[in-house]
């Protein structure tokens, strides 16, 4: 047992390695310290030496820079623009930022568990420094700082900040979990917003993407569960976009447990088949497929029913470069994808029945197809089979690819040889946003890939897109219809974009999201929109302003609108 010697020498080391701390004399116990330190026999004048050196004094001089700061601010004339004045906790976590290195709190444990961090995780500001850090460096400390915070109930908080933190595998895993949890409500755009969320966290390392598949093959095997199915292939999509053809490839690591080797084959075929760089590519990895699925026994259907293998095929036949055999193959293979059910796993068979009406439209689609990039009329007979393909969703889906394609070059709309590119492209359109709901986010980019090439050169045939927009809106997609109508019009004509903004305002009525209004409000603005134009002639026009107005008044918009926004709904209510 120590004597009282021993426990006054212990007590006078302690207290000396305080003092000599940067900014020991800001520690909150440090009277206390002093105390236990002359009563030991330590001598006072050591220790006011001590803490005297050490005294860097950054809270207090942050502390009267910002008051300097205010102060300032608040003699400026009223033309000079004011910058919001940061408080002081900002700028000692920017002097955290700057100086932060592993090295210096490598040592940190040495004395146990540092009691401060409590008080730091304790305030928004806090965590969100250990964030910060968390994201530019790796170490035992920040990794024990995001365990706290977790363990003091900020899981959500930690899992919003996503992919930054995706290398600590605890943060990793809590990440995962709470967007699989969200995933039974989303819609299908924030299902690929979800993809693309789990993108940003997988594009770590392999490892980290490999883990996260084999949780989302392992739960698309159970019942319901084919939203993970297409979350695994949305983000094998997304992983494959940024990482290359690593992404395909590592999909026979996620093949099902008892695959035959027919299965196995016709894997190799589809991740070929998604690898191929150019059309001639195809043709080998096409004839494979055909000659496995024409077979009395054929491999399982799913594996054909990929949707990058859909939509490659589907560009293949569009494309139609490889001669009538491979076509013809192309077609029984989307046939068979996209209506074939395969019962076989759960004892039943594979049902081929709609198959063959679907290769009929396919074929149509091709023809369809040729007249549409060659810019020429359709027929009338050709008019009537654009309806037929537009009720078949392979077909249809094969046609928007195209028409996708075509819409994003600029000599498709100039050269004088497609004297009638605008009006076939819209024949063909139309009909399929008229039948095919779930297809309306392709059609979406047919818009968007023609608006910014035809800018303000061809009106008319950008009012006819924009009419198409305004059908977009009647369905499920009308905020992705909304947003990148903001982003095509920025630049147009503004008689362009008052002539969206009132086709819109005849199909959208209150109540509004404040997200919807936030971003009519935006057009409305930078289209010198007026209550009173054209008084007399567009009364119709008048009144749907005038309930847009009405409607928006009271919303809280987040994030708020800006100065110029604001006074601009300001004064249409007013008018209103």
């Amino acid at each position: 047992m120590a004597g009282p010697h021993v426990e006054g020498t212990q007590k006078l080391k302690d207290s000396e390695f305080l003092f000599q701390q940067e900014d020991g004399i800001m520690e909150p116990n440090i009277f206390e310290v002093l105390k236990k330190f002359i009563a030991a026999g330590g001598n006072c004048g050591y220790a006011v030496s001590d803490l005297s050196e050490k005294y860097q004094g950054y809270g207090p001089m942050s502390s009267l820079v910002v008051g300097w700061t205010r102060d300032l601010m608040a003699q400026a004339p009223p033309e000079v623009v004011r910058q919001p004045v940061h408080d002081e906790a900002y700028f000692l976590a920017e002097l955290v930022k700057e100086n932060f290195t592993t090295e210096k709190v490598a040592n940190v444990f040495s004395s146990g568990r540092p009691r401060w961090l409590i008080n730091l995780i304790a305030s928004r500001e806090g965590r969100q420094l250990v964030y910060d850090l968390s994201a530019k460096h790796h170490c035992a400390l920040l990794s024990y700082a995001i365990q706290q915070i977790m363990k003091h109930g900020h899981e959500s908080e930690v899992a919003s900040v996503g992919a930054p933190l995706a290398a600590y595998f605890m943060v990793f895993h809590t990440i995962l979990v709470t967007r699989l949890r969200t995933l039974k409500d989303d819609s299908a755009a924030g299902l690929a917003q979800t993809a693309l969320k789990l993108k940003e966290m997988c594009c770590q390392s392999q490892h980290s993407y490999a883990y996260v598949q084999l949780i989302l093959t392992n739960l698309a095997r159970h019942g319901q569960g084919s939203r993970f199915k297409r979350l695994s292939q949305e983000l094998e999509s997304c992983v494959a976009e940024a990482q290359g053809q690593v992404a395909w490839q590592m999909t026979r690591c996620f093949t099902p447990p008892g695959a035959s080797a027919a299965d196995h084959r016709a894997l190799e075929a589809t991740i070929t088949c998604m690898c191929a760089e150019d059309a001639a590519a195809l043709a080998q990895p096409v004839e494979t497929l055909a000659g496995m699925y024409s077979a009395d026994e054929p491999p399982a259907l799913s594996l054909l029913q990929h949707p990058q293998v859909l939509l490659r095929l589907s560009d293949d036949l569009m494309a139609n470069t490889l001669g009538a055999e491979h076509q013809q193959r192309v077609i029984s293979l989307l046939a068979l994808a996209s209506t074939g059910i395969d019962d076989r796993p759960a004892g039943g068979q594979l049902d081929r029945t709609d198959s063959a009406d679907t290769a009929e439209a396919l074929h149509t689609a091709t023809g369809l197809g040729e007249v549409a990039t060659l810019g020429q009329r359709l027929s009338q007979g050709q008019l009537a089979a654009a309806s037929t393909v537009a009720a078949s969703p392979a077909a249809a889906c094969a046609v928007l690819r195209l028409l996708r394609r075509l819409a994003g070059q600029a000599s498709y709309w100039r050269d004088t040889a497609h004297a009638f590119a605008a009006p076939t492209c819209l024949a063909l359109l139309v009909p399929i946003v008229q039948s095919q709901p779930s297809l309306h986010h392709q059609a979406l980019e047919v818009v968007a890939a023609a608006l910014p090439v035809l800018g303000s050169s061809k009106p008319d045939t950008v009012r006819c897109f924009l009419q198409v927009a305004v059908m977009l809106m009647q369905g499920p997609e009308c905020m992705a219809v909304m947003r990148q109508m903001e982003r095509s019009l920025t630049s147009m004509d503004p008689s362009l974009v008052r002539s969206f903004i009132f086709q819109a305002l005849t199909v959208a009525a209150p109540p509004y999201s404040p997200a919807f209004a936030a971003i009519m409000v935006r057009l409305m603005a930078g289209s010198s929109v007026k209550r009173n134009r054209g008084a007399g002639r567009n009364d119709a026009q008048i009144r749907h302003l005038e309930e847009f107005a009405q409607a928006v008044a009271g919303l809280n918009f987040q994030p708020p609108l800006i100065d110029r926004e604001r006074a601009f709904l300001q004064d249409l209510c007013t008018k209103a």
